[in-house]
């Protein structure tokens, strides 16, 4: 029988000592930037600044079978604008995620950066 607490325990401990978090936060901050000054290179208007985004750790998971031909690391970061008005819990508008996928030796393989329609950048 498989202990999960242990395999949480010892994944926790790993991320934690390839920064995988902090990375992952970082790692969105630049690409929100370079997004934003892309959108601005082909005329579209953010709908948010950037630099308003609030960056809360969503979820980590071990993806054992998936897309890639060895087990990974994808550790979700929310992206969220304070709106106290709003029914949003905590009062924090969702507005996308940022995902960075991780190999077993720590290195980042492959991030994304979602999103969510209503606060794409429009012409």
């Amino acid at each position: 029988m498989v202990n999960f607490e242990v395999t949480a325990a010892a994944l926790q401990a790993w991320s934690s000592q390839h920064n995988l978090i902090e990375e992952a936060i970082a790692g969105a901050k630049i690409f929100l930037h370079n997004n934003e000054q892309d959108e601005a290179t082909i005329g579209l208007q953010p709908v948010f600044d950037y630099r308003q985004i609030i960056f809360e750790m969503d979820k980590q998971s071990l993806v054992f079978q998936g897309s890639l031909p060895y087990p990974y690391v994808d550790t979700r970061i929310g992206l969220f604008l304070r709106n106290e008005d709003g029914v949003y819990y905590r009062g924090l508008e969702p507005v996308g995620h940022y995902r960075l996928i991780t190999a077993a030796n720590g290195e980042a393989v492959d991030d994304y950066l979602i999103i969510n329609e209503p606060y794409q950048a429009k012409p």
